[in-house]
C-alpha cells in the first residue's frame, strides 16, 4: 500500500525538560569549580599528564594518583557526565 505524502504529519516536538537534570548539571559545574579552586595546580598537572610525559612521569613519582581527593571528585564528575550523556542519547 502507497502512502500519499500529504498524509505524513511529523510528530509535535515536545519541549519538556525535567527539572533534576539542570539540578544536576548545577551540581557538576559547582564541584569543577571546587576543584579549579582548590586544586587548580594539579588539576592542570594531571591534563597536562596526558600529553607531556615530563608531567606523566612526575604524577607517577609524587605517589598514588587515586587516593588523592581530587581523583574522586573527578571520578564522581566523569561518573555523572557520561550518565547524562547516556541519559540523553537515549
Amino acid at each position: 500500500m502507497r502512502t500519499n505524502l500529504l498524509d505524513i504529519h511529523p510528530s509535535p516536538l515536545v519541549l519538556y525538560q525535567p527539572d533534576w537534570i539542570f539540578y544536576v548539571l548545577l551540581g557538576m559545574f559547582l564541584l569543577m569549580a571546587w576543584i579549579q579552586l582548590f586544586y587548580g595546580p594539579r588539576l592542570r598537572m594531571i591534563l597536562h599528564a596526558s600529553f607531556i610525559n615530563r608531567h606523566l612521569h612526575q604524577l607517577e613519582r609524587e605517589g598514588d594518583l587515586f587516593n588523592e581527593r581530587i581523583s574522586i571528585a573527578l571520578s564522581i564528575l566523569y561518573v555523572l557526565s557520561l550518565s547524562m550523556v547516556i541519559y540523553q542519547a537515549i
